[in-house]
């Protein structure tokens, strides 16, 4: 896929980052993986 995003996976990585932000101890992925959840949720309605 390379270094081309979607807004979808920016909205996401965006997302994730203030999760790491507020816990710091949750790794990237966790936050990615909450990230992702929270999106599905988000769309889903």
């Amino acid at each position: 896929m390379g270094m081309f995003k979607s807004d979808q996976e920016k909205r996401i990585e965006s997302l994730a980052r203030q999760y790491s932000q507020k816990d710091k101890r949750l790794s990237w992925e966790s936050c990615l993986k909450k990230a992702k959840q929270a999106q599905r949720h988000f769309n889903s309605n």
